[in-house]
This record gives structure tokens, sequence and C-alpha cells, in this order.
């Protein structure tokens, strides 16, 4: 019912660079590195083209290259990505599953597998996979938040806010984990304590959608409908009543309402601080 930013409109991309020898690049937001612990390299001119984006010739490349080594898991596992980003899902797993099955435990292979089982409806196996990604990449924010994102799908909300909140401690600036949080309290029934963290997103990051369309909701389902008068009760009865924005610090928006209230030092009063959220969270676990 509430707004969440879909996990699946891609892939994390895998991104290299090509010099004398193969180097894979720090990770960006969206993009994700093989494990530098791994013992094997892909071929520096399939990958080439993966840097590029070229993921046609990336396919050819490493399909050429793997039929001189086939137990070549990283090469494995760069193919499937490239699978994926022309839209071969069924390849992509199946490569995925071939890198695992070779012994690759790079944490964004387990991430892309659980976003190839999450697209196919598969959440038993999404959560597998993203576990294990927590697993080898803990300290990755985004691990925890796909972990998350995949409990929430199943029901288990739990354990989907623990998640949340761990990705949150790790990278506060995440405005897609606060707006899944609240989600979450949501959700659970604590509709006040969403409110108010989707109000923070509003303050803290003013051009973020779903926090807005979260609000609209939040506040048409706690605004009691009025009355209609008695001359129009049958042509109004089926009308529900306008909305507010709920995000003009005139508006209260719903019960409880975005005051926007600023203490004496002039800061803002908001509930997006990682490490008090979690504390405050856990401590009642």
């Amino acid at each position: 019912m509430y707004f969440t930013e879909s996990l699946s409109i891609g892939r994390f991309r895998i991104a290299v660079l090509v010099c004398l020898s193969l180097v894979m690049a720090p990770l960006t937001t969206s993009a994700a590195q093989a494990n530098s612990s791994e013992l094997q390299i892909c071929d520096p001119t399939a990958d080439y083209f993966l840097g590029l984006e070229d993921y046609v010739n990336a396919v050819r490349s490493h399909e050429a290259l793997l039929k001189s080594d086939p137990n070549n898991a990283l090469a494995h596992y760069h193919l499937g990505f490239a699978y994926g980003m022309i839209n071969r899902p069924d390849a992509e797993l199946h490569e995925y599953l071939r890198a695992v099955d070779l012994g690759l435990t790079s944490w964004d292979l387990f991430l892309n597998l659980g976003l190839v089982y999450l697209d196919n409806g598969n959440i038993e196996s999404a959560i597998g996979a993203f576990h294990l990604a927590t697993v080898f990449g803990p300290t990755r924010p985004e691990t925890h938040f796909n972990l998350a994102l995949a409990y929430e799908r199943a029901g288990m909300l739990a354990k989907a806010e623990h998640e949340t909140l761990v990705s949150i401690r790790l990278d506060s600036k995440q405005a897609d984990a606060w707006n899944t949080l609240a989600v979450l309290y949501a959700e659970q029934g604590d509709r006040g304590r969403a409110g108010k963290l989707w109000c923070d997103l509003v303050h803290a990051f003013p051009d973020y959608i779903p926090a807005r369309s979260n609000l609209r909701l939040l506040e048409q389902i706690d605004q009691p409908a009025s009355p209609a008068p008695a001359s129009s009760a049958s042509s109004a009865a089926s009308e529900s009543p306008p909305l507010r924005t709920a995000t003009d610090p005139s508006e209260s928006g719903f019960r409880g309402g975005c005051d926007f209230q600023f203490g004496r030092d002039g800061q803002y009063r908001s509930d997006i601080d990682a490490t008090d959220a979690f504390a405050q969270r856990n401590s009642t676990k």
C-alpha cells in the first residue's frame, strides 16, 4: 500500500578498469565490485567490454573465454551479469549458479543472485542469497537493505526492520532505507512513528517523492470523513475528502502532524539518526 523504491530496476553493476591488468574499480552507489580476495581473474579483454557497458560484446567475449577455461568462476559471474543487462534472466541465473558451484564467494555475486530470484518471485531463494551477501559483505549497507526488502515481501516485518536498521547504521544517508523503515513502522501499526519519520524525510530530502506520497496516504487513512450536507448526501457519499499536501509546515497532514519544530539552536528536531534509531528499536526487542 505504501511506496517503496524498487530494488529490481537493474543489477548492481560490476565496475572495471583495464590497464595493464584487470583492476576492480571502487564501489559506487550503484555498483559492486568482485571480491578482491578471489584467486581467479577474468580476462582483461573480456572485461574491457563490461567497463564500456557493451554487454553484447561482453557476452561474446566471455563465452569465448569459457570455451577454453570452463571452470573460471569469475568469468561465469561476469557472463551472467552481462546476460542480465541484455534481458536474458534465465541465462543470467544459470551463470550465477555455476559461479557459486565453482566456489566464488563475492558478496556482489549473491546480491545479484538475490535480485534475479526476487524478479522471478522466488522470495525464499532471494532471502537465502541476500543472507549470504550479508555474510560475505557484512559492512555493505546494500546487502542488508536488499535482505530487508525481501523479508518485507515475505511478511517477516520484524526481521525486515532489523536489517533496515543495520543498513542505516552503516550508511545513514539512504533515503530509500529511511522510507522503508517508515513503511515497516506503518505496516506494524505504528503510524505515528511512521508519519514523524516521513516528515523528517521530507525535511531532509525535499525532492524525495516516496516520502511525500506516503504522507498523503497516511493522511487519507487517518483523516476522518467529513459528513456531507443533507442536501447533497447522495452525491457526496462516494467521494473521499480532499487530501492536503502533508508537507507544508502549516498543514498537519495526519494526527501528530508535520510540525517541523526547531530547537533553540535553530536545528531541526529529527528522528533521522542512525545510531539512536538502532539503539531505541533494539532495546525493545
